[in-house]
This record gives structure tokens, C-alpha cells and sequence, in this order.
């Protein structure tokens, strides 16, 4: 499984319609968990857990399969 932190999405942005984007560029496997706001920060955009599966690396690791402005970040796992 590929997991990572995306970020600078559009703070009305839900987990499915990411999901949804990601499985119309071909992503297998896709799982979107969005990020809750810490209460001691106030942002303006939102963040996301997405994981796929394997097969989907080269995609997953291709900015052109991402909407604009996604910042994508290996997801570490503690």
C-alpha cells in the first residue's frame, strides 16, 4: 500500500470527491480519510490521508494525476 499526507486542497474539498478524481485518473485501491483541523491553527485549505494500492505507484507519483496546487508528502507512519 502507497499512503501520503495531500495538502493545499480547497477547505470544502470531502474525502470522496477526492476519491472520485483520483479513480477517473486510473488510481486502484483509493482510500481518503480527510484531516481534521488542529484548534489551535486555522488554516485556509485542507489535508487528506490517501492511500492506494501498489500497482497504482506510478500514477500515485505523477503530479499530472493530481488536481492543481496538490502537495503531496510520503505518509509516516509512527
Amino acid at each position: 500500500m502507497l499512503a501520503a499526507f495531500v495538502g493545499r486542497f480547497h477547505k470544502d474539498t470531502t474525502a470522496e470527491q477526492l476519491k472520485v478524481y483520483l479513480e477517473a485518473e486510473g488510481v486502484k485501491d483509493v482510500t481518503c480519510r480527510k484531516l481534521p483541523e488542529k484548534p489551535e491553527f486555522s488554516f485556509r485549505t485542507s489535508a487528506l490521508f490517501v492511500s492506494c494500492g501498489i500497482d497504482s505507484k506510478n500514477l500515485f507519483y505523477d503530479a499530472s494525476h493530481w488536481p492543481d496546487g496538490a502537495e503531496l508528502r510520503d505518509w509516516i507512519f509512527k
